[in-house]
């Protein structure tokens, strides 16, 4: 499975990247912003669904594949924005985010937090779901969420982190990227993101998507002014789908950068369930 090779390795690239010192606190004095529009680097693709293979009752017949979502303007949905190497800045943020459960969906699809941050996984469905974390190889949680049960866990832990339900619902999948600061944020359903309170400097900014892979681009934020950049991510068909082919990166500005991105195999869909094998921890293939 393709998709949980990829998690594997993305995991441990995003977890164990290059990192300044622990992140401090600091006081902000001329501080700046960072904003910006992330496109679809293609034609917008046709809405595409999966098969359901269980509870259909609630699910229904099918359900889409949220996994590549494009607005009628271009912009691409759920794309994880983080800038690099910021040693301080404001404080980290300490609500608890959710992870919900909505006819057979994770919802939100992607979400960002940071370390030391509690998320509360809920089921708003009648039927029984299951949360079944990963971070690279490992396991960090793997919970029964029946419609009355609530669960916060603390995620102590930089990384991309996977999320599936292995009660055969064999197409629902969340991540969750926890950053070890607070310079990070997901893209809206047209494609816009925003950094506020950045300490001044030039910085690269990684974009991850979980169907188009990782691309990075540069940035200078400057005191008091908004620096604005539009990204084009992905390109003919979506994807790249052979794994021995590469892409560069076209410079047009200092804050504005066009290119290809790194390729990954392309995306397993619709497969049916199996039961779990010995000693995979129940894992099935999602969408």
């Amino acid at each position: 499975m393709w998709h949980v090779a990829f998690a594997l390795a993305l995991g441990i690239v995003l977890a164990v990247g290059p990192t300044a010192s622990a992140y401090e606190v600091v006081d902000l004095q001329g501080a700046g912003s960072v904003s910006g529009r992330v496109r679809f680097g293609g034609e917008r693709p046709a809405e595409a669904f999966l098969p359901v293979y269980k509870n259909a009752d609630v699910c229904g017949e099918r359900v889409p594949d949220g996994s590549l979502r494009v607005s009628e303007g271009g912009g691409l949905a759920g794309v994880v924005v983080e800038i690099l190497g910021v040693a301080g800045g404001k404080p980290l943020p300490t609500g608890v985010a959710g992870l919900d459960n909505v006819r057979c969906a994770f919802v939100p699809r992607v979400q960002a937090l940071v370390v030391g941050q509690s998320l509360e996984l809920r089921n708003s469905d009648p039927v029984l779901h299951d949360a079944h974390a990963r971070l690279g190889a490992r396991t960090i949680f793997n919970l029964g969420l029946p419609s009355w049960r609530r669960v916060t866990h603390v995620l102590s832990e930089p990384g991309l982190y996977a999320i599936d339900c292995n009660v055969l619902h064999t197409w629902m999948r969340a991540w969750v990227f926890v950053s070890e600061h607070p310079y990070v944020a997901v893209t809206d359903h047209d494609g816009r993101f925003s950094l506020r309170d950045v300490p001044a400097g030039r910085y690269r900014l990684r974009l991850w998507h979980e169907r188009l892979g990782e691309k990075r681009v540069g940035v200078a934020v400057e005191p008091h002014r908004e620096s604005e950049i539009a990204v084009s991510f992905g390109g003919r068909g979506g994807e790249k789908r052979s794994p021995d082919r590469t892409g560069g990166v076209t410079p047009r500005s200092p804050d504005r950068t066009v290119g290809v991105i790194s390729p990954i195999p392309a995306r397993m869909r619709g497969m049916p369930p199996r039961g779990p094998a010995p000693g995979d921890g129940g894992l099935s293939p999602g969408p």
